[in-house]
């Protein structure tokens, strides 16, 4: 078992400081904890924890580049003051706040105090005496109640295992969720006729949240990599700040992560990544109903998409048409003509191209057969 009373500190002799190079404030979980600390190497400080952890086990969660050491120090500070309520045996880096809530608190100390970085940089060189200043700064910013943490920290803490199968990236698609919060324990399967891979993994996800009927704590277990790096990396945020468009294409399933934002704001998601299966009988069940099933649901939005796709995919393409990734308008080119092979049939006359996402259409009338 960890012993904090016992873990050794990290510490830096004030004068061996240099304020202004490139820091890293970082965020791990080992066990039931949450660490966060400042470093200009995080290499070298992972190498420090596995030779002071021994042989726990721990996962680096966030890592957020300053320009200066003093602008991490600020935050890291700030934070401590804000969280003073929630440490571990006197241990101001060390929380059992849910990683969520630890991570919310980062980044809205930042949000509340980058843009007046410059107004506090002359506390790094009070020495000793700047911690008391940041007591001050916490307190100026943020009414240092913790009654909001406490609040999280004190929520039904709820697990969602989820499971998904299906033999091909469209159509026919199944999921077995498992919610279990202490004793309890709840089951849901569906099966859909025509969707796709990732619209069943949001589809299952949306049903696992919407079954809480009070602000929870959850942690999604999934072995979808586009779950977990859409929501632990913040871009389902980003996507919604920009309008659900990206520079080159847009956004897919956006009326599924509409709903996943609107059902997610009032509980405090972490969403944990698992190599293979994530739950054996929630993944038997999941192909058992999509072998067996004779009752689909029908992914309405999709449906919609699916005929409209069809209905364009029907028309003849000409110079000028929308690109069926990203609409942008097609124009006609020709191919650099290469030696005709001896057993070649045909060639291409021309194509139609898409200058935004590169895409090139062949098609049968340019076709000239030999």
């Amino acid at each position: 078992m960890l012993d904090l009373n016992n873990s050794n500190s990290i510490l830096m002799k004030f004068d061996d400081i240099i304020w202004d190079e490139p820091t890293k404030l970082y965020v791990i979980i080992i066990n039931s904890f949450v660490k966060f600390g400042i470093t200009r190497d995080w290499k070298r400080r992972e190498k420090e924890y596995y030779f002071e952890f021994k042989k726990e086990k721990f996962e680096l969660i966030e890592i957020i580049n300053f320009p200066n050491r003093w602008q991490a120090e600020l935050i890291e500070q700030v934070m401590k003051w804000r969280i003073k309520k929630f440490i571990i045996n006197g241990r101001h880096e060390w929380t059992e706040l849910p990683i969520q809530t630890v991570l919310d608190i980062i980044n809205s100390s930042i949000l509340e105090i980058k843009d007046e970085y410059n107004k506090h940089e002359y506390i790094h060189k009070k020495g000793k005496i700047r911690w008391d200043y940041y007591r001050q700064i916490a307190q100026f910013y943020f009414k240092i109640n913790t009654n909001e943490f406490f609040q999280l920290n004190s929520l039904p803490l709820v697990d969602l295992f989820v499971n998904t199968y299906s033999e091909k990236t469209y159509g026919q698609a199944s999921y077995d969720i498992i919610l279990k919060y202490n004793e309890f324990f709840k089951e849901i399967t569906n099966v859909y006729k025509n969707t796709t891979i990732h619209r069943i993994e949001l589809l299952a996800l949306i049903k696992g949240i919407s079954q809480l009927k009070k602000r929870s704590n959850l942690v999604v277990f999934t072995n979808s990599k586009y779950i977990f790096e859409s929501i632990h990396n913040k871009r389902v945020y980003i996507w919604e700040e920009n309008n659900w468009s990206m520079k080159k294409h847009h956004v897919k399933n956006v009326d599924l992560w509409k709903l996943f934002l609107e059902l997610s704001k009032n509980h405090n998601i972490n969403v944990q990544l698992v190599n293979g299966t994530v739950d054996e009988i929630g993944a038997k069940n999941a192909i058992d109903i999509y072998n067996n099933s004779t009752d689909f649901v029908i992914d309405v939005e999709y449906q919609k998409e699916f005929e409209n796709k069809d209905k364009f995919e029907s028309k003849v393409l000409m110079e000028g048409s929308p690109c069926k990734n990203c609409k942008t308008l097609l124009i006609k080119k020709l191919p650099k003509h290469k030696k005709i092979k001896a057993d070649q049939k045909f060639y291409y006359d021309y194509y139609y191209y898409c200058k935004n996402c590169k895409k090139m259409y062949f098609t049968e009338d340019a076709k000239v057969f030999l």
